[in-house]
């Protein structure tokens, strides 16, 4: 699936791979992300294996144009989850439009879970 967008110099044809991509090398530094999940709340480890990219981060374009990127993270246990979530809204706003030229409209991060000794279940859903 491609993402179409048309600026003054023509028109620009993005994969959603290379979306996925930008939002997971934007996180994967990231030290209070523990690691991305799936919509479930399992854990992936490795965040660059080409095997897990089409489930990890859910790119898609509304009927109104609007990319709309949605991902499901573990934290770690006694950081601000508004901080780090608004931390990480704004650098992928960031880095999506140093690197494409595209803003999202809406970012939906899904805290799937904190770690701490164990992972304990969550499910709260941060809008940006």
């Amino acid at each position: 699936m491609f993402i179409k967008s048309k600026n003054e110099f023509g028109n620009i044809h993005i994969d959603k791979r290379v979306i996925e991509k930008i939002v997971k090398y934007t996180i994967k530094d990231n030290p209070e992300v523990v690691c991305l999940t799936n919509s479930k709340g399992q854990a992936v480890i490795n965040l660059i294996s080409a095997n897990i990219d089409s489930y990890l981060v859910d790119v898609r374009k509304s009927d109104e144009g609007n990319i709309m990127i949605r991902l499901y993270v573990i934290l770690k246990f006694g950081v601000s989850i508004k901080h780090i979530t608004h931390k990480m809204i704004k650098e992928i706003r960031q880095n999506m439009l140093e690197s494409t030229g595209m803003m999202p409209q809406t970012i939906f991060i899904y805290i799937k879970g904190i770690k701490s000794r164990k992972i304990a279940k969550r499910d709260i859903l941060i809008k940006g």
